[in-house]
């Protein structure tokens, strides 16, 4: 399933880990380690990992028009809560969001003054700072601003942070960890729960109303929360979206949603084995929205918009990016690939519903 073979560096580094765990190592700090470990983990990699040569593709690498409805929205939030022409995006992929949100809000006649970009991983901006080259706005930072005014973007972000896995069982709860050794090979192992995790299911279960079920295996994100109130707590004043795939709570833990939702991604195609590849596939889980929106109100926020994605993109112009496009579009191929963009965009089947867009605020809106 993968082109390219995991780093030695990074096994024994996740075998020392195993090791110091005391033989089972929490599924979050595995996922933590493969992804992220600087030089090392999967989105630290020299290879690209995102478009149509890398392991999986975003809304925005499929064209330019999410971008620009994305451009619509974020001058909507400039106008209602008054805030100056910045911008700040959390994980900016490739830089195509960048560029065409750019690019569209000058069409639109509102130019960004600055949009700076918060990327961890030094070979991802690598990719974003040649595609952005021509972009006098953009800058990067080293960690989040003190202090912030303005739009926050996250693009499939929140999929990305790690996620402790559970299961239910007769005798109780079990936190499910990861053994083995590099040359053998890693897999699951069972250990109990400790209280935290024990706390937030018993805690989902009441939020539920019901019990999860003996054999019912899923995950929680103990990085959703402090990552969502570390942003908030640097919003002053302005709006944070957060675009990804995700349910509320009641689907997330849906009683045919048994096995959960994690997900690997390695050259286009999806499949369950997080230990197929370490370091060099993809891993993710989907978005509990709930946590995020609990998260966010803890921290001072308010939620401005819950919506699927096709909603969202349809009530900021989807269609009418298309025409223009469309009428700019120099052949009848480029026109069907247009028409296949809006398709993978908006169809139930493809992204339209599976994604969510979750605008989160801080201070007054000039409409109130």
């Amino acid at each position: 399933m993968s082109a390219l073979p995991s780093d030695p560096a990074l096994l024994a580094r996740v075998e020392t880990a195993i090791a110091s765990a005391g033989g089972a190592l929490p599924f979050a700090d595995y996922m933590q380690l493969v992804l992220n470990e600087p030089g090392l983990g999967y989105y630290h990699r020299r290879e690209t990992p995102i478009g149509p040569r890398g392991d999986f593709t975003t809304a925005p690498e499929l064209g330019a028009l999410f971008a620009t409805a994305l451009a619509r929205a974020v001058g909507a939030l400039q106008d209602e809560f008054e805030l100056p022409a910045q911008v700040l995006e959390l994980g900016a992929g490739s830089g195509a969001l960048a560029a065409d949100l750019l690019a569209a809000c000058r069409r639109f006649g509102r130019p960004q003054a600055a949009y700076a970009i918060l990327e961890p991983s030094a070979a991802l901006a690598a990719d974003q700072r040649e595609c952005l080259s021509e972009e006098a706005a953009v800058g990067w930072l080293n960690q989040l601003p003190e202090v912030f005014r303005g739009v926050v973007l996250a693009n499939e972000v929140l999929d990305a942070l790690p996620v402790d896995c559970f299961v239910v069982r007769e005798a109780g709860l079990r936190q499910r960890a990861v053994t083995g050794t590099a040359s053998e090979g890693f897999r699951w192992v069972e250990i109990p729960a400790p209280p935290t995790l024990a706390r937030r299911v018993a805690g989902i279960e009441e939020a539920l109303g019901r019990k999860l079920p003996p054999g019912y295996a899923s995950e929680w994100s103990p990085w959703l929360g402090p990552f969502v109130r570390s942003v908030a707590a640097r919003l002053e004043h302005g709006a944070i979206l957060f675009a990804d795939y995700g349910y509320e709570r009641r689907d997330y833990y849906h009683p045919e949603r048994s096995q959960g939702t994690l997900v690997c991604h390695s050259r286009h195609r999806a499949h369950d084995d997080p230990f197929h590849a370490p370091g060099a596939e993809d891993i993710s889980a989907w978005v509990d929205f709930d946590a995020v929106a609990e998260a966010a109100l803890a921290a001072g926020l308010t939620v401005h918009t819950f919506a699927t994605q096709t909603q969202f993109l349809m009530q900021h112009g989807l269609l009418e990016a298309l025409a223009a496009a469309q009428q700019d579009s120099t052949s009848t191929a480029a026109h069907l690939a247009l028409v296949r963009e809006a398709e993978r965009l908006l169809l139930p089947g493809e992204m339209g519903t599976r994604f969510k867009v979750l605008i989160l605020a801080r201070g007054r809106s000039a409409a109130a």
